[in-house]
């Protein structure tokens, strides 16, 4: 029998109602958390003890401190670890040897082959998501066979307009893999314009307006892992 799909032709009332449903389960956390302080040892924050000994502390603003742990995406405690282990790594490697944006195409064949009549990408977000998570873990085991070996690595997932998701990706590569030359770099990018009709499969198409053309941009038609190293 097949699953009735009328709530996924729900459109931007789907997309309202999984904000909402979000929401419900964030403020179940935020809850969680306001009551459970001396659960997660907020007194050993600091935060509040500090700024009472602060020269220009301003008393209104002053009241109970609610700690939101690291565990809690998108805290300040959270970003600031994010923050020092970037660092910590740069310190130990030294600069980046490549930054490369990957951007989601929403007319990759594994979306549109799940679309139903009617939709687009942007009626599907969480289609959109699964494909994008599925071919950037593929593209992190294939960056290991181009670059050489990897001593460190670093991304960050974003969403653009439409709901599109892009990730920006740091490497550190080893010394002996590193490229010194003009002719070294060519054997791992080069730059690729793209006008008239475009592979649909490009890793990022220019007919979308996005980025245009990025570090690896698919050669065929057939399989994601056969891949030319393209910019």
């Amino acid at each position: 029998m097949r699953e009735p799909t009328t709530i996924l032709h729900g459109g931007r009332l789907l997309q309202q109602l999984v904000v909402d449903c979000w929401a419900a389960a964030e403020q179940l956390n935020l809850r969680w958390l306001r009551t459970h302080q001396a659960t997660i040892r907020a007194d050993l924050y600091q935060g509040l003890a500090d700024a009472l000994q602060n020269d220009n502390l301003d008393a209104n603003q002053l009241g109970r401190h609610i700690v939101l742990p690291s565990s809690f995406t998108g805290s300040d405690h959270q970003m600031s670890q994010l923050y020092q282990d970037s660092m910590a790594i740069a310190r130990e490697f030294g600069p980046a040897t490549y930054f490369i944006t990957v951007t989601s195409n929403p007319q990759w064949p594994e979306i549109q082959s799940a679309l139903l009549l009617g939709q687009a990408a942007n009626d599907h977000p969480d289609l959109v998501v699964r494909v994008f998570h599925r071919k950037l873990s593929l593209l992190f085991r294939h960056l290991k066979s181009v670059f050489g070996h990897q001593v460190a690595c670093v991304h960050a997932i974003e969403y653009q307009k439409h709901g599109l998701p892009h990730a920006h990706i740091l490497l550190w590569i080893a010394a002996e893999h590193q490229p010194h030359s003009a002719e070294d770099m060519d054997k791992v990018c080069s730059f690729i314009l793209c006008f008239g009709s475009c592979n649909d499969v490009n890793l990022c198409s220019l007919t979308n307006r996005l980025y245009g053309p990025t570090f690896l941009t698919h050669k065929g038609t057939q399989g994601f892992m056969d891949w030319s190293h393209h910019r």
